[in-house]
């Protein structure tokens, strides 16, 4: 996988830590991209519902919010990319037996702001391969 370089963002954030990967955002991205994939197949297997929830909060969703407030997600793209990933964490909140779980435990999700003006297709193409 190679390394991947991150400095710490110094911001008044007491709630979360913040880094920027300064190389290295293709493979984390990819690997973002594949762990929402795996929980969108297992969405879709009967019993795997529960598992799935469980990869969207501990692994694509910040747990340490505050349960009542909006969870953001771990990763926070280039702006080209914020549109798709928001795309592809709806349907993986969408997915069979998720949303119902969203809604039982009052899970709600911040989605990406500032958005490109032609978002790019790579994300959600990237998404629908790792699915597959």
């Amino acid at each position: 996988m190679g390394a991947i370089i991150i400095h710490k963002i110094d911001e008044n954030f007491a709630e979360l830590d913040r880094y920027e990967v300064i190389d290295g955002q293709q493979r984390v991205t990819t690997i973002f991209l594949h762990i929402a994939a795996a929980a969108y197949v297992l969405s879709s297997q009967g019993d795997g519902a529960e598992l799935a929830w469980q990869i969207l909060v501990n692994n694509i969703l910040n747990a340490e919010s505050l349960p009542r407030e909006p969870r953001t997600f771990k990763l926070q793209p280039s702006r080209d990319d914020r549109e798709p990933l928001n795309k592809v964490v709806e349907r993986l909140m969408a997915s069979a037996g998720i949303a119902p779980l969203a809604q039982e435990n009052s899970v709600r999700v911040k989605y990406l702001v500032a958005p490109a003006p032609e978002p790019a297709k790579r994300v959600t193409t990237n998404f629908d391969l790792a699915v597959k």
